[in-house]
């Protein structure tokens, strides 16, 4: 996936390419370095006025989990469950 995608043409595709490649566990450094840096462009692309969807920080906190920033993944995880709390959306549920 990070082969595929390594210059997201938007914000979806960072944090499915983001998601996906953090749902199993990777020892490679490189990979876990790119997937950080690609989870990290989603959010950053996915900001706008109420900043960016809750999915976008939950697969943030998965790559920062799987790189052992376990405080990071901590942030980037309560703030999905904040950004969410209030969306009673069928999309967001």
């Amino acid at each position: 996936m990070l082969l595929w995608a390594p210059d997201p043409k938007g914000p979806a595709q960072a944090e499915r390419v983001a998601r996906i490649t953090n749902l199993r566990k990777q020892k490679d450094l490189e990979l876990l370095e790119a997937d950080l840096k690609m989870a990290q462009q989603a959010v950053e692309l996915g900001r706008d006025k109420s900043g960016p969807p809750p999915w976008y920080q939950m697969s943030l906190g998965m790559a920062e989990y799987r790189s052992v920033h376990f405080a990071a993944a901590d942030e980037a995880v309560q703030a999905a469950i904040k950004g969410g709390a209030g969306d009673n959306s069928e999309q967001h549920r």
